[in-house]
């Protein structure tokens, strides 16, 4: 289990904290601008698709923030590599979705057009079924952020085992 909180610092910042199930952890300060969006999609897209060696994933088996930036991660040498490079595309094509600028069945399209680029197989779960839920459970977090008050957090569980 990784427990992460947003805390709303201002209209610039926020600070991203999460702790580990062996109470290891850590707190950054982040331009929202930069960073929180891009956190929300990849916490929808990995708790909806049940995802272990993506961004979470790994925070939660002990890599750091900083960590998770660097190229060395999808090195096929590292054991998260194949999963973590796919959420990553898949991530930046949810951006999107995440704000009303396309409807699910054109994110799905727009990941298919990019994988044959790359002469990869779409996913077998990767679906406008997932890209819905995706889309709803964006919704919700997006809703409870904005209804976060200065100061305050926003406390997520994400699923590691």
């Amino acid at each position: 289990m990784l427990t992460v909180r947003f805390t709303k610092l201002s209209n610039t910042h926020h600070r991203f904290a999460y702790t580990r199930a062996n109470r290891t952890g850590q707190d950054l300060e982040l331009a929202t601008r930069n960073f929180l969006l891009h956190d929300l999609i990849h916490f929808a897209v990995e708790s909806e698709g049940r995802f272990k060696n993506s961004f979470y994933g790994l925070l939660a088996r002990g890599e750091t923030y900083e960590s998770l930036g660097d190229a060395d991660i999808t090195d096929e040498a590292h054991p998260g590599a194949p999963e973590i490079l796919m959420t990553e595309r898949i991530v930046g094509a949810f951006t999107a979705l995440a704000k009303g600028e396309a409807e699910p069945a054109q994110v799905i399209a727009g990941v298919q057009n990019l994988l044959d680029a790359f002469e990869e197989p779409m996913p077998s779960w990767l679906t406008i079924d997932f890209a819905e839920r995706v889309a709803e459970k964006l919704r919700r977090l997006q809703g409870e952020w904005k209804a976060t008050p200065f100061g305050a957090a926003m406390e997520l569980e994400f699923e590691a085992d």
